[in-house]
């Protein structure tokens, strides 16, 4: 309706949207010599339990009329309501509204079924989370970041400086609590029974070097002591297979402590420099 748009939808077309009405409706009241205006807003809305907010679309996006009457003032008139009653009383189905084509709107039938209801939830849920990011990352400024301050009670750049190290003090206080209140490791029993062992060997006068690994040890010891060679041979083979191996057995375990418990050398004379293999 690029020409006369009011006349051709009085007389022609006699459909459109509300602004079509409100508008046509303001032009016969000032023909009237009625004072009147057209008012655009927001009609509707949906309440998002999710989020706890009230969502408004451009699909809720209305025009009415005020008319200027004597000992009233402006008195709000919505000609949509009196022609499509049900633009005013339901939402729009906004999935099937297709720019051009036929307005639908909601069907109450269907919002008591389980499946629109999950769909309903789960369009919700998205929507609480586009309204978040939509608050906090893309429209974040200046104002936005005071205002959330001042939810935490700094209002000036001095206290949040004392917030954070009191913040800062606070966490450095945590983290050395708990570095302070971790337990020990668990001792190693296997490790615990081979120095047992290695003890056995002291008191016969074999001191194990610091940087002496288990073999060498061994064939130092066995050198030493001859008589109880398979015996050093066996608890350092056991011990090398429950420390290196792929699959320790409780076995292996059980029998390395029942040959350190029997096992008892003799005192030898040790040759000098011999400990260091």
């Amino acid at each position: 309706m690029e020409e006369n748009p009011i006349e051709t939808f009085l007389f022609t077309t006699r459909y459109g949207f509300c602004s079509h009405y409100s508008a046509a409706f303001v032009y016969l009241m000032r023909v009237a010599d009625i004072p009147a205006r057209v008012v655009t807003g927001y009609q509707g809305g949906e309440y998002n339990k999710v989020g706890d907010f009230l969502e408004i679309r451009e699909a809720d996006a209305h025009a009415w009329a005020e008319v200027w009457l004597a000992q009233q003032g402006w008195v709000r008139v919505d000609p949509t309501a009196a022609v499509a009653p049900e633009r005013v009383e339901k939402n729009l189905d906004l999935a099937e509204l297709v720019p051009g084509g036929v307005i639908r709107f909601s069907n109450d039938s269907d919002a008591h079924s389980g499946a629109y209801q999950w769909l309903k939830q789960a369009s919700q849920l998205w929507s609480h989370v586009d309204y978040n990011w939509q608050r906090w990352v893309i429209n974040y400024n200046t104002k936005n970041q005071a205002q959330f301050l001042a939810s935490l009670g700094i209002f000036d750049l001095k206290t949040m400086l004392y917030g954070l190290l009191v913040s800062l003090f606070v966490l450095t206080c945590l983290l050395s609590w708990l570095l302070l209140r971790q337990q020990r490791a668990k001792p190693d029993r296997l490790l615990i029974a081979y120095q047992r062992y290695c003890q056995k060997l002291a008191k016969c006068g074999l001191h194990r070097n610091p940087a002496e690994g288990e073999l060498s040890f061994a064939e130092r010891a066995k050198q030493q002591l001859p008589e109880h060679t398979e015996a050093i041979q066996q608890i350092t083979a056991l011990y090398l297979k429950l420390r290196y191996g792929k699959q320790p057995s409780t076995q292996d375990w059980i029998l390395l402590t029942k040959k350190i418990n029997v096992f008892s050398p003799r005192s030898v004379k040790v040759k000098s420099g011999s400990a260091n293999g």
